[in-house]
């Protein structure tokens, strides 16, 4: 995954760090807010890093960030367990520029 990332781009993967082992998780997904406040989420898929299934990752289509998205976008993960927890992680942060960003 590359560094900085642009409006319109899809293909991108989002990873996010549940901290703890989600493999036997129901549902995981990725909420997001746009800079414009709109609010969504994304269903996502349990994934490992070394081993270690704590992560959920999602690869964004056309239109996920779309052509006027640019600015700070928020991410948390979410999980939901048979008979048990049901909840978000952490914020994350990320810049979302404009096609050709300025110096």
């Amino acid at each position: 995954m590359k560094d900085t990332h642009y409006v319109s781009e899809y293909g991108t993967e989002i990873i996010g760090d549940c901290g703890v082992d989600i493999s036997s998780c129901n549902s995981c997904s990725i909420f997001y807010k746009k800079p414009n406040g709109t609010e969504g989420m994304w269903s996502g898929t349990t994934y490992a890093i070394s081993g270690s299934t704590n992560y959920i990752r999602y690869v964004t289509v056309s239109g996920d960030i779309g052509a006027t998205d640019q600015g700070k976008w928020l991410f948390q993960t979410g999980v939901t367990f048979t008979g048990g927890f049901c909840g978000r992680g952490r914020t994350a942060r990320e810049v979302i520029y404009p096609k050709f960003d300025s110096w």
